[in-house]
């Protein structure tokens, strides 16, 4: 999330410079809050770029606001929460890692051991390469189906 919210404006800043250069135009550097006056600059004498790129800082400027609406609604609702609370006091993990740790784990007492969760969460294999498996296994490696049909080997 937090790289999306700099990623994506960033993105979109970097199809409208090509498009005015396709024409050009050159945006140059200027700073995130002055981007969109630089391209109304730029496309003013222009009525057809006018039309054409004048509504994608509008869009822009939207997406945006709509981002960071989001966001906040993420910091409050994690502020709210106390396992989030204490999820964030780990050294890296910010807002969005522990509403995203509390929604995959959901509730703990669904996993008899912490090595579960791993196996849960697709981290790793949840078989034990020790334990006698049969030939016909599925592709998830998960489900294996024992009888008379299975050969003890090991992968």
């Amino acid at each position: 999330m937090q790289a999306d919210k700099k990623r994506v404006p960033r993105d979109h800043e970097n199809e409208i410079r090509g498009l005015l250069r396709s024409f050009g135009l050159k945006v140059g550097r200027v700073s995130a809050r002055g981007f969109d006056a630089r391209v109304r600059d730029l496309v003013d004498g222009h009525p057809r770029l006018t039309l054409c790129i004048g509504a994608l800082p509008d869009g822009r400027a939207a997406m945006m606001a709509r981002m960071t609406i989001l966001h906040r609604a993420l910091l409050k609702v994690t502020a709210n929460d106390e396992l989030c609370r204490r999820f964030m006091t780990i050294p890296g993990v910010g807002p969005v890692t522990a509403l995203a740790s509390r929604t995959a784990i959901d509730d703990p007492a669904r996993f008899r051991r912490s090595s579960d969760v791993g196996a849960h969460l697709g981290l790793h294999d949840s078989i034990n390469p020790e334990r006698p498996t049969c030939e016909v296994a599925s592709a998830a490696r998960g489900m294996r189906s024992r009888g008379r049909h299975c050969s003890p080997r090991r992968i």
